[in-house]
């Protein structure tokens, strides 16, 4: 059995919180999670991205990368989108994108121009496409919606929308991402959609290095963590760890493919 973490900033775990990459990778083997997505939200994080590769290489874990364009950077992103482009053949996905109507660091305007781009991008390349929403998951919805060739293979990453949305993500086929909220003590819509999935419809993530669960809340998170979502989400539903291990990987080939 292995967990896996299908969202993390390896780089910012790597450059910002000064986590030995070696280290990372050695606590992953500890904790039976074989390997992450990583996200890379700029030119230059696409640059560094040999920070991260080479360790987890050497140390046998699967590495995949996701980039795309951030609602966060959207009023200021110059259009290019050409280093996205030349790493077709690395990314899984593109993301992560949508909108952001909680922090505003971009105007609505901005965020939805750029959201439109890069779900376009994600066509043109025929990639799924990684979600960020915060108090705009509807609009992404209904955004998405005009999109019909995205077909199923869209996550809604670090989901904290409203069950009604998620029942409109669950019956257009698409998926969640349960990150270590679902942990947290006042998370109770969150377990709710847990529990109202379609079985094959979650998938597992750290966010790393924010969000560390419960016992690890306050702390770095890591993507070792995600072992403590998996185990969390089996106590709380009564299922074995093994189903939601089998139910993640289903979500993940749906999504992006055979990349596991």
């Amino acid at each position: 059995m292995s967990f896996f973490d299908t969202h993390a900033h390896l780089l910012s775990l790597v450059t910002t919180k000064r986590l030995e990459a070696d280290v990372i990778c050695n606590e992953m083997w500890d904790a039976e999670v074989c390997g992450c997505f990583n996200i890379l939200l700029s030119e230059k994080e696409a640059r560094n991205r040999h920070l991260i590769d080479v360790p987890f290489r050497g140390n046998g874990l699967i590495l995949r990368h996701i980039a795309g364009i951030h609602p966060h950077d959207a009023a200021k992103w110059d259009g290019e989108d050409r280093w996205i482009r030349a790493m077709n053949d690395e990314i899984v996905a593109i993301g992560e994108i949508g909108m952001d109507f909680h922090y505003r660091f971009s105007s609505e305007t901005d965020q939805i121009a750029v959201f439109r781009r890069m779900v376009t991008l994600a066509l043109d390349l025929g990639k799924p496409v990684v979600i960020h929403g915060r108090e705009a998951e509807e609009s992404i919805v209904t955004i998405l919606g005009g999109y019909p060739l995205v077909g199923e293979r869209v996550l809604f990453h670090c989901y904290t929308g409203t069950k009604e949305t998620a029942r409109r993500i669950f019956d257009r086929g698409w998926s969640i991402g349960i990150t270590g909220i679902v942990t947290f003590p006042h998370a109770d819509d969150i377990r709710e959609i847990v529990r109202m999935a379609p079985p094959g419809h979650l998938c597992f993530e750290t966010d790393a290095p924010y969000l560390a669960p419960v016992p690890h809340r306050g702390k770095i998170n890591r993507p070792a963590y995600v072992a403590e979502i998996y185990r969390f989400v089996s106590s709380m539903t009564k299922l074995p760890v093994e189903e939601w291990v089998a139910r993640a990987e289903t979500c993940v080939r749906r999504v992006f493919g055979n990349v596991l």
